[in-house]
């Protein structure tokens, strides 16, 4: 009988903590899944690795050429036949009840097409816990929260494959950031949406990933920027969005400065964050007078 569901993980060289992400999947209490894992054509021991574990479960696929983890998922997608696809970071960790909870989540309301979960931080060692991410609980939740950010972690989800075939699959023009243009084409009003609220995944920081926090805010600022050109937001929700660019504006003259970046980009960062930061006041000043007069005349 064909099963339920699949994991899906892409990797590149994730030799370092490849073991501990791998251990947390083939120990989850919920077993009866496939482990899809692609290897984007790594150069370390990663293939070595996963071979080491003798587990049926276990689906290798290794491409001949790097094209990075978007597209490394997307490929990933188009092997699978089971119903639901649960996504793995091969860096991370995932809490042995994981899937066994999501699996519950879904049995008891066949209308979720999306099941995410809280998260901890960890660093070196996935039992000891730096700090919580708590994301929005329901539906309507989730779906408001969207214009502010990342409603969902994208590792700990357990999404349904014909949902995310149909939307058309992560969009590879975003090497960092495809979860949050996934979440736009994902969240419409048709479809339902839960995180469990326990910390069920394990994110793990390290100095690696520093290199790509510049690159997930120039494409988290490509994805707000065209919001801004979605006719479908009222003026309350692209005030919103406006917001959100100022703080990734900002956020960006922090990684510029933290990777020692020192040339002319960061005086444009800083003129762009301070002319919203005005363009915000003046328009939050305007609105007060108007609500004094408004009331003055009543």
């Amino acid at each position: 009988m064909q099963r339920l569901v699949t994991v899906l993980m892409a990797v590149y060289n994730g030799g370092p903590f490849l073991k501990s992400a791998l251990e947390s999947i083939l120990k989850q209490t919920y077993s009866d899944f496939d482990f899809l894992i692609i290897d984007d054509a790594s150069n370390d021991n990663t293939v070595q690795i996963i071979n080491s574990y003798k587990d049926q479960r276990i689906k290798l696929i290794s491409l001949n050429k790097n094209i990075g983890q978007t597209a490394a998922l997307n490929y990933g997608l188009e092997q699978i036949s089971t119903k639901w696809v649960a996504r793995m970071d091969a860096d991370d960790y995932s809490d042995p009840r994981r899937i066994e909870e999501q699996i519950k989540v879904i049995n008891n309301d066949t209308s979720i097409c999306c099941v995410g979960t809280n998260a901890w931080i960890f660093h070196a060692n996935p039992n000891k816990t730096a700090d919580y991410i708590k994301k929005p609980a329901n539906d309507d939740e989730i779906k408001n929260y969207l214009l502010h950010g990342h409603p969902i972690i994208h590792a700990s989800i357990l999404i349904r494959l014909d949902i995310l075939k149909k939307i058309g699959q992560f969009n590879e023009e975003y090497k960092i950031a495809a979860d949050l243009d996934l979440y736009d084409r994902l969240l419409s009003s048709s479809r339902k949406f839960i995180n469990i609220q326990k910390p069920l995944y394990g994110i793990r920081r390290h100095t690696n990933q520093s290199a790509r926090s510049l690159i997930a805010v120039d494409e988290t600022l490509d994805i707000f920027y065209k919001r801004l050109k979605n006719s479908g937001f009222s003026k309350i929700e692209k005030n919103i969005i406006h917001k959100r660019i100022m703080f990734f504006h900002l956020l960006r003259v922090k990684y510029i400065f933290k990777d020692k970046k020192f040339n002319g980009s960061i005086f444009f960062e800083i003129f762009i964050s301070f002319k919203l930061f005005c363009f915000y006041f003046i328009k939050y000043f305007y609105f007060k007078v108007i609500q004094v007069f408004q009331v003055g005349k009543i």
